[in-house]
């Protein structure tokens, strides 16, 4: 059985919520998910927060159950460099420091929730894709490698744009062989696509 992943649940970060000054206590307030085109209303929390504590209420359903979900967490801090701390959350089930808690039949960090992450279940293939991606993005060239080289950028250093240049022609070689397999070349001719 394959775990699911950090994107199949809501979840809810302290790290936005205190940069959006939402965590002073008194304050009570709904915090919503809504769908990105239509603005229609997804999904909705009842937050409260007290001096060390968070409580978050809200329902949740599927085909088989439904419930009534009001949870109580507590608010860790841990110094930051300069004098500044840094808020956490601590997971209600295993008590370990949480940035992000997700929303299901419980809310907990994705450790109790037995989640992975997407890239977890990548191919080496598509691990090397989405590198090849990332150094083409700072090149400022289009994504996919089938999409040709462009030119150095306006304003990039030439010892930037060589190293990275280096680093494009490292990761291409290998996907660019796999390409040429499942197109029937060789992989003399691979290199020329």
């Amino acid at each position: 059985m394959t775990k699911p992943l950090t994107t199949d649940l809501r979840h809810i970060d302290v790290r936005q919520l205190a940069r959006k000054k939402l965590l002073v206590p008194g304050y009570r307030y709904a915090w919503e998910w809504k769908h990105h085109h239509t603005g229609e209303l997804k999904a909705s929390i009842w937050i409260e927060i007290a001096d060390a504590y968070i409580t978050f209420r809200y329902k949740i359903s599927n085909r088989e159950q439904s419930c009534h979900i009001a949870q109580a967490v507590q608010l860790v801090t841990t110094p930051c460099n300069y004098g500044h701390q840094r808020v956490w959350f601590a997971c209600p089930h295993c008590g370990r420091k949480a940035a992000l808690l997700y929303l299901g039949f419980k809310l907990a960090c994705r450790r109790c929730h037995k989640m992975a992450y997407e890239v977890q279940r990548e191919s080496l293939h598509d691990r090397q894709c989405r590198k090849l991606d990332k150094v083409r993005e700072r090149l400022g060239w289009e994504a996919g490698f089938l999409n040709g080289h462009g030119n150095k950028p306006t304003g990039m250093h030439w010892y930037t744009y060589e190293k990275l240049l280096t680093e494009h022609h490292r990761l291409e070689a290998p996907i660019l062989a796999q390409f040429g397999k499942l197109c029937g070349l060789d992989a003399e001719l691979a290199k020329y696509l």
